[in-house]
């Protein structure tokens, strides 16, 4: 089956710019200098990643896994195109995640203060209402005082 090939205008429309940035995107990541194909890194590794993955694997590894005298990489794993596809999704992932994290913690600490101010303000109003219990029942010890002085001089009291 043969794979699906796109124009620059192809592209160009999917990424909404201009067919003109489209071609300098592509001259950014390959060129042709004294005939000679020059690879930007990304694309190096485009190309390792997608054709790499064709070779069938051996019990010592993949020939690169091997044959890498780059001292660059310590590991070297060839990924299915199922799970380049996963690995790719959840790098782009990654950043959005970790802002929704950084919201909630944010959110968090918010939702502590305001419990914090919550539980400050039910302590004022605790203290409060003990205060105007203290100040009722002073009230009331007067107000009994009183009747008994007015019963007294009555001569209610006997």
């Amino acid at each position: 089956m043969e794979e699906k090939k796109y124009t620059t205008t192809d592209v160009s429309k999917k990424i909404n710019v201009s067919d003109r940035t489209v071609r300098r995107y592509i001259d950014k990541e390959i060129s042709k200098i004294d005939g000679k194909y020059m690879l930007s890194e990304d694309a190096y590794n485009f190309i390792v990643n997608k054709y790499s993955s064709d070779n069938s694997r051996t019990t010592h590894g993949q020939p690169a896994d091997t044959e890498n005298n780059d001292d660059e990489f310590d590991i070297i794993e060839a990924f299915s195109q199922e799970e380049y596809l996963e690995f790719q999704k959840r790098l782009t992932e990654y950043p959005l995640l970790k802002e929704k994290i950084e919201e909630s913690k944010d959110r968090l600490n918010e939702s502590k203060e305001y419990i914090q101010t919550l539980l400050n303000e039910l302590d004022y109003h605790k203290k409060t209402y003990h205060k105007h219990l203290e100040m009722h029942q002073k009230m009331i010890d007067v107000f009994q005082q009183r009747n008994f002085i007015e019963a007294k001089e009555k001569g209610l009291d006997q």
